[in-house]
């Protein structure tokens, strides 16, 4: 079947309402699998940063926080390039550090100062919105994580709300 007789039988089935909501359901299930694909590891990057960079940005507010951490570690598979966004961090974040852990908590192996370990993990990735869970070690009675609700705008994804708070 070419092209022209694909679109032309396309139109005519969606004219139905049964082919209408054929097609709904047909483009919603391919929608969740599309999404799981290639782009949506970038979609899903993005918004990872996003949440980590609004998180990030309200902990290096607090002038103790600057003072107390040496570094922040990322521990993603893309730690590098998530790293690469936060250019000019105080206190710095860094991708290439396995931190040391003893007592009183997470340490850089080389200067044995703390610091503080960052996660991120897509919990829902939609069209144009998601759900990133955004977690933080720095030692046994300094730890958090929380939900992070975003949506897509003007190609920029931005946090909305936060849910599921957990602090230790």
């Amino acid at each position: 079947m070419s092209i022209r007789e694909w679109l032309t039988f396309g139109s005519r089935f969606a004219t139905s309402l049964v082919g209408t909501t054929i097609l709904l359901l047909v483009l919603t299930t391919f929608d969740s699998y599309a999404h799981a694909a290639i782009p949506n590891q970038s979609r899903g990057f993005e918004a990872k940063c996003a949440a980590l960079s609004y998180v990030i940005q309200q902990h290096t507010a607090l002038p103790a926080e600057k003072r107390s951490y040496s570094a922040y570690v990322i521990d993603d598979p893309a730690a590098g390039a998530i790293a690469a966004t936060f250019s000019n961090q105080i206190p710095p974040v860094l991708h290439d550090v396995r931190a040391s852990f003893d007592a009183r908590g997470a340490r850089h192996p080389k200067t044995g100062k703390p610091v503080k370990l960052w996660k991120a993990a897509i919990e829902k990735l939609g069209r144009s919105s998601a759900v990133v869970r955004v977690s933080w070690y720095s030692d046994p009675e300094a730890s958090g994580s929380a939900s992070y609700h975003l949506r897509l705008a003007r190609g920029r994804w931005c946090v909305v709300s936060k849910s599921d708070e957990i602090l230790s």
